[in-house]
């Protein structure tokens, strides 16, 4: 019984600490963007910065090496006498060149015949052109006529083939069709679980022109109002100020937005789960029809079969 309580306090804590959301505090102005995500007393991002390690000393040089090279250097034995250079030396006398021998002219080799010089492929003359008869042409005509048969056939095939591409993903779409109410379903709910809160945004349009200045402020505020709304639609938006601003006597366009935005895991979780559960029992439910559909087909045909026999 300890065990499983302990196993229920970690649950429970787990589930605790999913409950707790994500929030991600972003700020974005005239001066820049700066974003920040924490959960709950520990920040994701941005992450601080790792210290530098000082660089390491230099070890100086150690003497007792030092000393030791000396003493070698001491202690080697200085040569007395000097090497006789090869330059020294007496040259040698050059050597005398062997005789030739004789060689009678029995013992001469006969000489070789002058050949005839090789025949290029340029120089040889092109072989004499055959005239083809009357059956060789009719072979000729029967093999192009073939030819263009076979060309015909694989078009055929390409053709064949394309259709059956389309067969193929005819099929998949029929496999996938069931999902894809879920699906949507799944995807406005994980929409919905966003939450913009704190949503504060301020915007200030000026022209010298005051005619210019008041257009510029009609069309802002259009398009800053129904983009939240549009927002509002897909996330869930809590609105603390939203303000549009006209000035004048000057070209200026200063915004300000200050948003946090939530997630709760466990909603993420949740709704995970539950989609995979729906596509489970969809996957399920077609299988069964399929064999319902065999099984039908099977006992139409046995009926067929029957009905042929007895007849």
């Amino acid at each position: 019984m300890i065990v499983l309580y302990v196993i229920l306090g970690i649950i429970a804590l787990i589930v605790i600490l999913l409950h707790f959301s994500v929030r991600a505090h972003i700020r974005a102005s005239n001066d820049g963007f700066e974003i920040s995500v924490k959960y709950l007393f520990f920040t994701i991002y941005p992450r601080k910065p790792k210290k530098e390690k000082p660089p390491k000393k230099e070890k100086p040089p150690k003497r007792k090496r030092e000393r030791s090279k000396k003493k070698a250097e001491s202690e080697e034995p200085q040569l007395l006498f000097s090497e006789e250079t090869p330059d020294d030396l007496p040259q040698e006398q050059a050597e005398t060149p062997a005789p030739a021998e004789y060689v009678s002219p029995a013992e001469m080799p006969p000489p070789v015949e002058s050949l005839p010089p090789p025949v290029t492929e340029e120089a040889a003359p092109p072989p004499p052109e055959k005239k083809l008869t009357k059956e060789e042409k009719k072979e000729l005509k029967r093999l192009k006529k073939e030819e263009k048969a076979l060309l015909k056939e694989q078009k055929k095939l390409e053709k064949a083939n394309k259709g059956s591409k389309l067969d193929g993903l005819k099929k998949k779409w029929a496999m996938i069709k069931p999902y894809v109410p879920t699906a949507w379903k799944t995807v406005k709910k994980l929409l919905k679980t966003v939450r913009f809160c704190k949503t504060d945004v301020t915007l200030l349009t000026a022209k010298e022109d005051p005619y210019e200045s008041a257009m510029n402020y009609g069309k802002m505020s259009a398009a800053v109002y129904n983009a939240v709304a549009a927002l509002s639609m897909i996330f869930t938006v809590k609105i603390k100020r939203l303000a549009v601003n006209c000035g004048f006597n000057e070209n200026a366009l200063r915004y300000n937005a200050d948003v946090t935005v939530c997630v709760r895991p466990s909603a993420l979780i949740a709704i995970a789960f539950c989609t995979l559960v729906n596509f489970a029992a969809i996957f399920i439910s077609g299988k069964i029809r399929s064999r319902r559909e065999k099984k039908a087909n099977k006992i139409k045909n046995s009926d067929e079969t029957e009905m042929l026999v007895n007849e």
